[in-house]
Parts: structure tokens; C-alpha cells; sequence
């Protein structure tokens, strides 16, 4: 389901477009931050924290915008592991360092587990990363 995709804690709306083709969910959501990016902010407001997330890039670039403020933020990512034979896993911890590099199309969240150990979430097409996220929910932290 695709629906709005920037929004603070709240229910999602009652809309949105069913889509079963997996490659077309790719290609609707990649053509879609492409114009995102390319296009010309006419209004552009602070979010308010905690914020959710259904659609990684856009809350990457969120992300950057918010750790370039120097804010320390923790994050709740739902998904799936990449190399632990689970369907569903929740990745969760402080967020250290976030980047889109749309030569190579890598867009990266890493985030630091409660464990210490340092994990890349992806979109939910990760494949390099150690997690592939479908939502997930950004709080800031007292520093």
C-alpha cells in the first residue's frame, strides 16, 4: 500500500494505491524520490519528533538533515535481517551516521544496537546492508 509517506505519529490515512507487482512497487517508489529530490521546495518545515517512516529514503534524507543539527537520535526500524533466517526482525538503537549516493544508489542508516555492535539498515531492497527496513520510527534523544 502506498500512501503519505512523511507524517508524525499518527494513524496512517484511509487511502493509498494496492500494488502486488513487486518490480513496479520498486520502480512507483524510485521514480517518486528521484522527482523528490530534483524538485524545488516550495515549503519546507521542521518535523516534529518522534516521526514515522514508510518510506526509507525519504526519511534518510530526514535523517541527514536532523544529524547534520547535531541532534542524537534513536531509531525503531521494522524489516528483516539479511542473514538470519527470520521473516520479520526489529532493529533498534542510536543513529550514528545516515547517506544516499545516488551514483551507486547505496542509502544507508547505521545505527548502533544497545549491544555496541554498529548495523546498516537499507530500504526494503537492501542487499548489502545487514537490514532491510519497511517502516521505521526516528525519536530524539537527551544528549
Amino acid at each position: 500500500m502506498l500512501a503519505q509517506r512523511r507524517s508524525e505519529i499518527r494513524p496512517l490515512p484511509n487511502y493509498g494505491i494496492a500494488v502486488e507487482e513487486p518490480i513496479l512497487i520498486d520502480y512507483l517508489l524510485q521514480d517518486f524520490f528521484d522527482r523528490w529530490l530534483r524538485s524545488r521546495s516550495i515549503i519546507d518545515e521542521p518535523i516534529n519528533l518522534p516521526a514515522r517512516y514508510t518510506m526509507f529514503k525519504i526519511g534518510l534524507i530526514e535523517v541527514c538533515r536532523l544529524l547534520e543539527q547535531e541532534k542524537k537520535l534513536w531509531g525503531v526500524f521494522n524489516g528483516r535481517w539479511l542473514r538470519k533466517k527470520t521473516d520479520h526482525g526489529i532493529l533498534e538503537g542510536e543513529i550514528i551516521k545516515a547517506f544516499y549516493d545516488p551514483e551507486t544508489g547505496i542509502a544507508q542508516i547505521h545505527v548502533k544496537s544497545k549491544n555496541g555492535k554498529v548495523y546498516t539498515a537499507g530500504g526494503p531492497d537492501a542487499i548489502v546492508e545487514d537490514f532491510a527496513t519497511s517502516i521505521f520510527t526516528v525519536r530524539e534523544e537527551e544528549k
